[in-house]
């Protein structure tokens, strides 16, 4: 059996999933506690204020690519890849962290219970708002792809590259679903804290218990 490693990558991600997690617990204890209806309205005026047909197209299509099949999809094909270079961890850890982030958002879901927004929506969307399901996976999955890409990508200029548009990608997840009313600002932000904090946690314990170098 393994033994765990203390290693300081496993150090630096502990710690991030707890400051993470303590700042998701802040931020829904304000939401929570506070009357934030004038700040919504003025975030949904700002968002109704830039709409156009063109920005509908494209903001709809992106919010979208985060919806469960997609992400399916990615995370399907990535594990198969895993599979095929003999990178059995790496493939587990992909399945593992999709699948922990999506019973997780559930469970949060269940239990903050928040409303989603009144507002005209612009794509059907059902259930409980907080923390924003989309904002978590692709903020999770952004950091997942980000410390594959260190640990394997020989090129750190690429690494750099890649690491930015996963999470600009990201980003522009949780912007899309306020822009099409699905989502708070507060939803969106709790869905890239949760995120943080869970995969974060997830790396520590895989760097521990898997202590390894590239040539692995």
């Amino acid at each position: 059996m393994k033994k765990f490693h203390f290693t300081p990558k496993s150090r630096l991600l502990l710690i991030i999933s707890i400051l993470s997690i303590l700042f998701f617990f802040s931020l829904a204890d304000y939401i929570f506690s506070h009357d934030l209806t004038p700040i919504q309205i003025q975030i949904y005026h700002m968002m109704t204020s830039i709409r156009s047909p063109f920005f509908n197209f494209i903001l709809i299509s992106l919010t979208k690519s985060a919806n469960p099949l997609p992400i399916l999809f990615v995370t399907g094909a990535s594990c198969l890849m895993f599979l095929l270079f003999k990178k059995y961890k790496e493939s587990l850890l992909c399945m593992f962290t999709v699948l922990a982030l999506t019973l997780s958002n559930l469970l949060l879901k269940l239990h903050y219970m928040r409303e989603r927004p009144t507002f005209e929506h612009l794509i059907d969307e059902s259930g409980y708002s907080f923390p924003s399901g989309h904002s978590m996976m692709s903020f999770g999955i952004a950091i997942l792809c980000s410390f594959l890409l260190y640990q394997y990508c020989q090129k750190r200029s690429w690494a750099h590259l890649l690491s930015f548009f996963s999470f600009l990608y990201a980003c522009l997840i949780g912007f899309s679903r306020m822009y099409v009313n699905v989502h708070f600002l507060g939803d969106v932000l709790g869905g890239f804290l949760a995120a943080s904090s869970l995969v974060c946690l997830i790396l520590s314990l895989y760097c521990g218990f898997f202590s390894f170098t590239k040539s692995q």
